[in-house]
């Protein structure tokens, strides 16, 4: 089995620091060697909407996870509205929006599911058309096949903290001068990487208790799995009802890690982890949940719980209301989510090319379609249809078989092909004409490539009717 270091990977670290406890000397084996047990500290200094308004990458982090933030400026509400592409701006001024509740959401014994691995990034088009990716984050790669996990968690929600008028629409007439320069200065890759995916504007305060069991697929069965995590979380002894499982817990044990994080509740058990870690007496290892819930600290806002759905998380492309500069945000969205992707339906971007207001421009009644690695300079070969390259040779009427074209993106976002087979530097145009900048009166050497976006069904790359503008 892999070497997997699911402790670290699955600790829900949110809004707060932790204090690490060590692995026991007795615990290191060759495959599964870190199990973790996390107490949050409480966070004194940030106030309850430091988080809204600031970016978050949900292609690097699970949702909850307060690494995935970024904190780059996207937008600055203390400026007045305006339109840095020509929009049209918004009277609305975002608000902020501070409701007190008392609710828990409670998950006994769970399998891992979709949604734990999982982040939904809803992609909306010009044309109101909507496209779904499922990514698993960066952060959760190393969640293998080979493995079972159970898990508990229960959530106290205390307040819920959002922003009114929280729409693409409005948020787009503040967008923060910084943000604006670096979609032209800075490459797709750059601007994810600084930015994230998604504005934050919504999210719930509260306190929560996680833990995790997690076992080796060759030793353990789901059902085995499950039951251990369920004694673990149990008032009453199980294991002794299982006493065959129980010794093959304390003989496989290095195949079994285990997740325990809390915060916001005076219950904290470290003594049951640590007796559970130690292999000391599996009896008392287990957590007291009534006790948590009795202990929850009112007013505690130590865990921080991103909203799922729609009101609470905008894609940052959505706020971008110029075309080129969209697609090129979207692009570096779009690599990194096909780096995530299981390899086996792993592929470059395919990008039709179009003229600048996104119309397909055809050869021969043919889409015109180029695949990048990545959405910076580079060199490429242009398909069309799904077979035939557009060639040197084609486009000049002779016999030079060149394939690569020199691919440029510039500042504003649109694309110059130049062709390599030149003593100067001339340019693919919308007519199929070579021409050098002098030369092209029209401005037909600019292009827009609009991506196909891609999902894990085979062959959803090449298809043309998954184009973003159409």
């Amino acid at each position: 089995m892999k070497k997997i270091i699911f402790g670290l990977l699955l600790l829900p670290l949110i809004a707060c620091h932790h204090e690490d406890v060590k692995e026991d000397d007795n615990l290191k084996n060759p495959q599964w060697n870190y199990s973790s047990i996390g107490k949050f500290t409480e966070r004194s200094s940030h106030s309850e909407d430091y988080y809204l308004a600031t970016g978050f990458n949900l292609l690097r982090y699970p949702i909850n996870n307060d690494k995935g933030f970024t904190f780059s400026e996207i937008v600055n509400l203390e400026q007045e509205a305006w339109s840095p592409f020509g929009a049209k701006t918004t009277n609305l001024k975002p608000k902020l929006k501070i409701l007190d509740k008392q609710n828990y959401i409670e998950k006994f014994h769970q399998g891992l599911s979709d949604q734990s691995i999982y982040s939904k990034i809803i992609l909306k088009a010009n044309d109101n058309r909507t496209f779904e990716l499922l990514a698993k984050s960066e952060y959760l790669q190393n969640i293998s096949s080979d493995s079972y996990c159970s898990q508990t968690f229960i959530q106290n929600i205390q307040k819920e903290v959002s922003l009114e008028h929280f729409t693409a629409e409005v948020m787009s007439s503040y967008l923060s001068k910084d943000f604006v320069r670096d979609l032209k200065l800075l490459s797709a890759k750059e601007l994810v990487r600084k930015y994230g995916t998604h504005l934050v504007g919504k999210y719930s305060l509260g306190a929560f208790l996680n833990f995790k069991l997690i076992t080796d697929k060759k030793v353990f069965t789901e059902a085995e799995t499950s039951f251990l995590e369920k004694a673990l979380c149990s008032k009453e002894n199980l294991l002794a009802r299982n006493p065959k499982l129980e010794e093959k817990l304390y003989k496989y044990w290095s195949s079994v890690a285990v997740d325990y994080s809390s915060i916001g509740s005076k219950y904290y058990n470290a003594g049951a982890i640590h007796s559970l870690l130690n292999i000391n007496d599996l009896a008392l290892a287990r957590l007291n949940l009534s006790k948590f819930k009795h202990g929850v600290i009112p007013n505690a806002n130590a865990f921080l719980s991103l909203d799922r759905h729609s009101d609470g998380l905008i894609a940052i492309p959505d706020l971008i209301t110029n075309t080129a500069l969209k697609i090129k945000f979207l692009a570096g969205i779009l690599e990194q989510y096909e780096k995530n992707i299981d390899s086996e339906y792993r592929s470059n971007i395919h990008y039709i090319l179009c003229d600048k207001e996104g119309k397909p421009v055809k050869f021969d009644n043919q889409y015109l379609s180029t695949p990048l690695s990545k959405y910076d300079n580079t060199y490429s070969y242009i398909k069309c249809g799904k077979a035939k390259k557009l060639t040197g040779a084609i486009i000049k009427g002779n016999k030079s078989n060149e394939e690569l074209w020199e691919m440029r993106l510039n500042k504003d976002g649109y694309w110059l092909i130049l062709s390599k087979d030149t003593k100067q530097a001339t340019y693919l145009c919308q007519d199929f004409k070579l021409r050098t900048e002098g030369q092209d009166l029209n401005n037909l050497r600019y292009w827009l490539l609009n991506p196909i976006i891609p999902t894990e069904k085979r062959g959803s790359h090449l298809d043309v009717e998954r184009r973003f503008i159409k």
